[in-house]
C-alpha cells in the first residue's frame, strides 16, 4: 500500500508527496553535479572536499557553492589545512576500504 500525503507547494498548487520528493532529489542531484564540476570529491555521504592552493582560492569556491545551493538547502563549509586533513581518522564498521590520499599541494601537467 502506498501512502500519499497532499502538500500545498509555494506556488499554491496541490502536489502529491511523491512529486515533492522527486523535485527535492532533482535539486540535490543538480547541486551535487555542480560540486563535482567545480572539483569537489565525495568523502562520504553528503560530505565533499576540495583542495585549494590558498585561502583566497577557497573563498572563490565557497562563493560558487553558495550560488549553487538549492532554495530549500543548507550547506556548511569549513577550511582545514593539509596537516589537519592528514590527521583525520577513518573508522569502518564492516569491510575496510582504502582511504583517499591527501591531494598534492600543486600538480603540474
Amino acid at each position: 500500500m502506498i501512502k500519499r500525503t497532499i502538500e500545498i507547494s509555494r506556488a499554491g498548487t496541490a502536489r502529491g508527496q511523491y512529486g515533492v520528493h522527486l523535485a527535492v532529489r532533482k535539486r540535490y542531484a543538480r547541486f551535487r553535479k555542480a560540486l563535482i564540476k567545480d572539483g569537489f570529491n565525495r568523502l562520504q555521504y553528503s560530505v565533499y572536499a576540495r583542495c585549494c592552493a590558498s585561502r583566497e582560492n577557497a573563498e572563490v569556491h565557497e562563493k560558487r557553492v553558495e550560488a549553487a545551493v538549492p532554495v530549500d538547502g543548507q550547506v556548511r563549509t569549513m577550511q582545514v589545512t593539509d596537516k589537519q586533513f592528514e590527521r583525520m581518522q577513518v573508522f569502518w564498521g564492516g569491510m575496510r576500504q582504502t582511504t583517499e590520499q591527501p591531494p598534492e599541494q600543486l600538480t603540474l601537467f
